[in-house]
């Protein structure tokens, strides 16, 4: 159309067949292959073809030229923003119409419709492409269903590493996955599947493979929402923890061995006392059947005597087996032991019988009130009288040199759920420098080869296990550790 033609209406048919065949031409131009610079070049050829006498321009400018009869401009927007303008300039001064202004409007509109598309489009591929990229790169399983488990949505190649099954066989059933589980593990893993829309699943556990091995799977899931706030997908990561699995069981293998032998150091601190505390008993044994046996060959008629002698034999035969119950059980493992209602009073003097003549021949006090001690725990009696035999071992070291030598024991309720285990000595306690380091593994104060330093931080462990705690009384003015420990029954 020529400048010098009759100008159209605003709103006259050949205004609105101009505007309809610039947009419906700019439809048909814009595909996929189309650039940003090949549609901006197309859409202002257009225009010149439609206002053949002014020149037509685009520059990225954020601010627009001040009005004139010379140029008409309008500002492309995408997204709120001014990313350029669009103008159109006549050589001499120009009156411009609603036409033209309606036209370059149009054109600019549509454009910057286009441009922020093909922009979110080409985001969202290079979005899906980063996504793709990882999800199909890493270990770990990546999937997504819709809430109600009935579509698997996307799920990433690791599955077949890892399930050793098609990937196919999961979008066909969602649930499949489900089979694959161990007999073991599956009712709990399917009841906790609600907790996957309340982004609180996380569960561990074994699935069989076609190939006949067996693999751990940590899996969790979390709720995605929409704009209204509904959940519309339920996205998830699956890792194979195999590997953690197997270390983890070599290490609580390595921690056994290192209790059992901390075990036996202890009781290998005190193998002297043992030993003189059966010694003397056999010793009274043996002089007492040697009477009975000098009255026997005289057939002496001191009845009162033999009976008395017998007695004396019954007591010390009772009293070695006491002691050799308490190694035999002090000696075995007891990870794998049930926690069972146990009286302290028992554990303590069971514990007191392999430490009694070690303390006695060191001329060091033990107080201890057996009635303080009429309390019952639930715990691995085994594990608690290693604790005890620790402490006491410990307190030993401290005092054996000091001119006032004693320890004690006590014990005492706190509330109606608790029980407080106290071992204290004469010592003047622990100094400030060193208190925060008591409970490190192999830090010890004793001179090289006397301490391994694993006695404290394993005692610690067992004491925690029991859902107890193990410190150290720094309000005390003597050396003082405390373990406290839930009554019977009353366990989380």
């Amino acid at each position: 159309m020529k400048s010098t033609d009759p100008k159209p209406s605003e709103n006259s048919a050949e205004a609105n067949r101009i505007r309809l065949n610039l947009l419906r031409s700019l439809m048909n131009f814009v595909h996929d292959e189309a650039s940003e610079s090949e549609i901006f070049e197309f859409g202002l050829r257009r225009l010149g073809e439609i206002f053949p006498d002014f020149q037509i321009t685009f520059s990225k400018l954020e601010k627009m030229s001040k009005a004139s009869k010379t140029i008409l401009e309008t500002p492309l927007l995408i997204n709120k923003m001014i990313v350029g303008v669009l103008r159109m300039e006549s050589k001499a001064p120009h009156a411009w119409t609603d036409l033209e202004k309606l036209v370059l409007h149009d054109l600019t509109d549509y454009l910057s419709l286009v441009i922020r598309d093909r922009r979110s489009l080409e985001s969202a591929r290079e979005s899906e492409q980063k996504f793709r990229q990882l999800a199909e790169n890493i270990q770990e399983v990546f999937w997504m269903t819709d809430p109600a488990k009935s579509q698997m949505l996307y799920v990433s190649p690791a599955y077949e590493t890892i399930w050793n099954r098609s990937i196919d066989s999961l979008y066909k059933n969602p649930m499949s996955f489900i089979e694959a589980i161990h007999s073991a593990d599956r009712e709990r893993v399917i009841a906790a599947l609600p907790q996957q829309a309340l982004g609180t699943y996380k569960q561990e556990y074994r699935i069989c493979r076609p190939d006949g091995k067996e693999r751990w799977i940590r899996d969790r899931a979390f709720p995605i929402r929409n704009d209204q706030g509904q959940i519309y997908r339920i996205a998830g990561l699956a890792e194979d923890i195999s590997e953690q699995k197997e270390y983890e069981n070599k290490i609580r293998e390595v921690q056994s061995i290192v209790v059992s032998n901390a075990k036996m150091a202890a009781l290998g601190e005190m193998a002297g006392g043992v030993a003189h505390e059966i010694n003397n008993p056999l010793m009274v044994i043996l002089g007492k059947l040697s009477q009975l046996q000098k009255w026997a060959d005289e057939k002496s008629s001191f009845q009162a005597d033999i009976q008395s002698h017998l007695e004396s034999i019954a007591k010390m035969v009772d009293r070695i087996a006491k002691i050799i119950k308490g190694l035999r059980a002090f000696s075995r493992s007891a990870d794998l032991d049930p926690m069972v209602p146990c009286k302290l009073s028992q554990i303590v003097t069971e514990t007191l019988e392999l430490c009694l003549a070690k303390f006695s021949h060191a001329n060091i006090e033990l107080r201890f009130v057996e009635s303080q001690f009429n309390l019952e725990v639930d715990c691995r009696p085994v594990q608690i009288s290693q604790v005890l035999l620790n402490l006491l071992s410990n307190a030993f070291d401290a005092v054996q040199n000091l001119e006032n030598k004693w320890i004690e024991i006590s014990a005492h309720k706190i509330g109606k759920d608790r029980i407080q285990v106290a071992v204290s000595d004469s010592g003047r306690g622990i100094a400030k420098a060193i208190r925060d380091n008591i409970l490190d593994p192999f830090f010890t104060t004793k001179e090289v080869g006397k301490g391994t330093g694993l006695g404290l931080p394993i005692s610690q462990g067992i004491i925690e296990a029991h859902e107890g705690r193990l410190w150290y009384d720094e309000k005390s003015s003597h050396t003082r550790f405390v373990f406290e420990l839930p009554c019977t029954h009353q366990r989380g």
